[in-house]
């Protein structure tokens, strides 16, 4: 479709060589021409021209606006992107904010008038934007990302179009109780153990879910209330040691993965995937006998560590654990080092089972 479009353009264009020879073309083809055109060609290239050219950018559906630099070339300031949008907002379906926007520009950014949105993703946030972010201001909105942001379940509850979601972290207490959300995919990026029951039960139609999971011995033991999701198709965990040391005598904190894990029943067969960051004296046989437990289709697990913060330990002593027995290399570098193994139902516990025998 694009080919054709494009071969019709050049041929009135190269015929004619003039603008007024690209005017005999009908609105209804210069829309989709133009569509194909960048945010800020639109804006610097064909806005002004005359009427006609203005009502019809105007009617454009704005498929993507990212505020990214790189794709504003012929800006002079990223202030340019301010008043671009200012005028586009409410033909943008799609607003990506992103982290490299200095943070004057984007106090600038007045997101409320873009009231069409189905997707918003905002790398930075200001008090004024999270303010803004209720469902009377964007009753399209089916994704929403504010990855530096904590945001009211409440307020998530307000959306009804909203299908996927990543934040940094959510606040739900027990006034809460009542509420559910219609969310399919949640990503947070801090959330404390004691919480997933909490969270899995206010979503229950959830089918993917990703987690971060933040490990210490400072933090005060809570139970660990055992829940039953009905829909959940992919769990993600990853568990992250915030005090991990060679040196380390209390490893009580890690009691609580296999706590968790124990903790989450679900009725359908699932994919888990649990990444352990930066753990020093672990006991992976205690890890192994709670994943033999889990009602799972497809298990991977990943170990990491920042080199930072831990050198990587001696893998091939891992490695005799038979969950672990097909660690394989996956990614090295200069941060990271990163080990991966995955199962299926079936071979894990025939694997298991061959080497329990031996």
């Amino acid at each position: 479709m694009f080919d054709f479009l494009y071969e019709l353009y050049w041929r009135y264009y190269c015929s004619l060589s003039s603008l007024s020879g690209l005017e005999l073309l009908p609105d209804e083809l210069l829309v989709k021409i133009l569509s194909y055109e960048s945010v800020s060609d639109l804006f610097y290239g064909w806005l002004n021209l005359n009427w006609r050219f203005n009502a019809i950018v105007h009617s454009i559906r704005i498929k993507e606006f990212y505020t990214v630099p790189k794709q504003w070339h012929s800006c002079k300031n990223s202030n340019s992107i301010v008043e671009s949008l200012r005028y586009f907002a409410s033909q943008v379906v799609f607003l990506h904010v992103d982290e490299s926007i200095p943070l004057d520009v984007v106090k600038e950014i007045n997101i409320v008038n873009c009231s069409h949105l189905r997707i918003l993703k905002l790398c930075e946030t200001t008090a004024s934007q999270l303010d803004v972010i209720q469902a009377y201001n964007f009753p399209y909105l089916e994704h929403l990302s504010l990855v530096q942001a904590t945001i009211s379940f409440e307020v998530l509850c307000q959306f009804k179009s909203l299908r996927s979601c990543e934040l940094n972290s959510l606040e739900i207490d027990a006034k809460h109780s009542h509420l559910s959300s219609s969310i399919q995919s949640l990503a947070l990026r801090w959330c404390h153990p004691w919480d997933m029951a909490i969270l899995l039960r206010h979503f229950p139609q959830m089918i993917f879910f990703k987690v971060f999971i933040f490990l210490s011995n400072s933090s005060v033991h809570h139970p660990i209330v055992n829940c039953v999701h009905p829909n959940m198709i992919s769990l993600d965990i990853h568990f992250f040691d915030l005090d991990s040391s060679m040196n380390e005598v209390d490893n009580s904190k890690y009691g609580y993965i296999s706590e968790l894990l124990a903790s989450i029943s679900t009725v359908k067969r699932i994919r888990y995937c649990v990444t352990l960051v930066d753990m020093v004296n672990f006991n992976y046989e205690q890890f192994q006998c709670a994943v033999l437990k889990l009602n799972f289709v497809r298990f991977s697990c990943r170990l990491m560590w920042l080199h930072r913060f831990q050198p990587v330990p001696n893998i091939d002593c891992i490695r005799q654990i038979p969950l672990f027995n097909k660690l394989k290399l996956e990614h090295i570098g200069s941060k990271a080092t990163l080990f991966r193994s995955i199962w299926t139902d079936t071979s894990i516990l025939s694997y298991y089972n061959q080497n329990i025998l031996i």
